[in-house]
């Protein structure tokens, strides 16, 4: 019985904590600054089996050059586009579920009253539907801040007491923002039942400059690391996110590293790379 009730509370912490994580439309995942990934081509139509395959669109994330930071490098909460409503599609390229097709849905909460003040959900999901919601509130910094996320397959909600802070109003490049609040996972339907309770901490900071390639061409972007921890009773989090944000266009791709260690014990680690295709030049 000890046995059972010891894996049951393992599941439990490993399904929710692995969905409830910040910022980014995707799965996680980490690979070395400047790594390449792979692109994946596809043959023109027609071409023969002999003839030399031509790239038609490049599916896949790559550091051409980087720049060091300067007095100018800063993003402003209008750069990350996480205030401007629509979807965006986009493909895992590298890490867990190669090939798969996700999008992210931002927008605009009609009741903040019953939605912990928040003003903006953005929602992730991918072929099966719907996976995650982040709830989102303006902070009093002039940033944003996340009262709650929903993990919609584990039917669970994490609440942050005061709201966990996601972006300041202003990054400055050598600045780190950094936010701390207690975390509850209740039940999506009965928040009165506390499944578990701990401490979140997020920072974020600018990297460096860098020019990419990605299905969208070849970009100036701003490379941004984001960290989250979660310490609960049960289990405890980590994500490491590096995100490639292009000033006018938001975020264009992401690399992500996620693992969640259920009572001491290594339960799950995920690692993923997802570009954005929407508005990819067509084959």
């Amino acid at each position: 019985m000890h046995s059972s009730h010891r894996t049951s509370s393992m599941c439990l912490a490993i399904s929710v904590l692995a969905l409830i994580l910040a910022a980014g439309c995707t799965a996680p995942s980490a690979r070395d600054r400047g790594q390449r990934t792979e692109p994946y081509f596809t043959a023109q139509a027609g071409s023969a089996a002999s003839a030399p395959v031509r790239p038609a669109v490049f599916l896949g994330l790559e550091v051409r050059s980087t720049a060091p930071l300067d007095a100018a490098t800063a993003l402003d909460i209008g750069d990350l586009g996480l205030t401007t409503p629509g979807t965006t599609r986009w493909r895992v390229v590298a890490g867990d579920g190669v090939g798969t097709e996700l999008w992210r849905t931002i927008e605009a909460i009609a009741d903040p009253a019953s939605s912990f003040g928040a003003t903006i959900a953005v929602r992730t999901g991918g072929p099966s539907g719907p996976e995650q919601s982040l709830l989102l509130a303006p902070s009093s910094d002039g940033g944003l801040s996340m009262p709650a996320t929903l993990a919609h397959a584990d039917r669970a909600m994490s609440l942050f007491e005061p709201a966990l802070g996601i972006v300041p109003r202003r990054l400055v490049g050598g600045d780190a923002f950094t936010s701390r609040a207690s975390m509850r996972v209740v039940g999506e339907a009965d928040r009165s039942r506390v499944r578990q309770e701990g401490e979140a901490t997020r920072s974020m900071r600018i990297v460096d400059r860098c020019r990419i390639a990605t299905p969208l061409g070849e970009l100036e972007a701003v490379r941004v690391e984001i960290e989250f921890r979660a310490r609960l009773a049960l289990a405890n989090a980590s994500e490491r996110a590096v995100q490639y944000i292009v000033p006018g266009l938001g975020l264009v791709a992401e690399e992500r590293r996620k693992e969640v260690r259920a009572l001491g014990i290594l339960g799950r680690t995920v690692t993923q790379t997802a570009v954005r295709i929407d508005g990819a030049p067509a084959d």
